[in-house]
């Protein structure tokens, strides 16, 4: 369906059931001025979604980018033991940590 045709369909009254806590987040968003009208409310939020949508998907990419890296240094004979691969993660958990 085209972006005109979209545009020409008459607008649908949707219903959604909303818990108190969120119609009083939406409300006093609108009455604070950052927002003209609930929907402008609801538009943000999916507009936010969308951008965490995107940004996770690019972080699960980038993990099994990394999976594959690992896997292939496996391949070459490159890692390391699983003991040896503990004590290393645990000295940085103490260093960021403090502990």
């Amino acid at each position: 369906m085209s972006a005109h045709a979209l545009a020409a369909e008459p607008r649908s009254d949707m219903s959604l059931n909303i818990p108190p806590e969120f119609e009083r987040a939406v409300l006093d968003r609108v009455a604070s001025g950052a927002y003209e009208t609930p929907e402008d409310v609801l538009k943000a939020c999916l507009e936010g979604l969308s951008l965490l949508e995107a940004q996770l998907e690019e972080d699960h990419e980038w993990i099994r980018e990394q999976i594959q890296l690992a896997r292939e240094e496996l391949d070459r004979g490159e890692g390391i033991p699983s003991d040896k691969a503990r004590e290393l993660i645990l000295a940085d958990v103490r260093r960021i940590t403090g502990r």
